[in-house]
């Protein structure tokens, strides 16, 4: 019985590993560059309306975690500046992007909107991500209709000489991989 619990209790622990959520992290700077600590940052997802809220640290900084895929919305406001929103950041899947806030002095009435694309380089860690879209899948021929056969249109996916996909030059079956943020082996 032990054993078995052992098991369960081993199998629950390496579930915890395949995360499926993202981040958004950054730092905080007025106009002359200096960090700006004590700024309510705020992040809402447009397409749930759910929101997320955090105060930038001593440094500047702020980190807001267990974020799903989708649309977001980031604001930021304290007393002397004007607040800052950037709206449609599209966050993917397992994603830590870095979203650095510069903050313009003003009343807090005035609002400063960025209109800015999403960074397409990862700078907070070394992985690589791509999502693809449910129109792209649809819109794509595909005999078969097999899920599998979509990791190919990913940049650095390759197939080997025996037919298995290989990440990056990676082992065979070493990376994973999501359908439906389900982590495939």
């Amino acid at each position: 019985m032990s054993r078995l619990a052992f098991v369960l209790f081993v199998a629950a622990l390496s579930s915890l590993a395949q995360t499926t959520t993202s981040a958004i992290v950054a730092t905080v700077t007025d106009s002359s560059g200096a960090v700006v600590p004590g700024v309510n940052i705020s992040v809402r997802n447009i397409d749930t309306g759910i929101r997320s809220s955090t105060t930038t640290d001593g440094v500047g900084n702020y980190t807001v975690g267990q974020l799903p895929p989708g649309n977001y919305e980031i604001s930021g406001e304290i007393t002397g500046f004007k607040k800052f929103v950037r709206p449609n950041v599209t966050l993917e899947l397992t994603r830590q992007l870095r979203i650095d806030i510069q903050l313009e002095t003003g009343s807090a009435s005035e609002t400063v909107n960025v209109e800015a694309e999403t960074p397409l380089v990862e700078t907070e860690t070394g992985q690589l991500s791509s999502t693809i879209s449910t129109r792209e899948i649809t819109a794509m021929p595909s005999l078969g209709r097999n899920p599998q056969d979509f990791r190919l249109l990913v940049p650095g996916v390759a197939l080997n000489r025996d037919g298995n996909a290989v990440i990056q030059g990676g082992m065979v079956r070493k990376d994973p991989y999501y359908i439906d943020w389900r982590a495939q082996q």
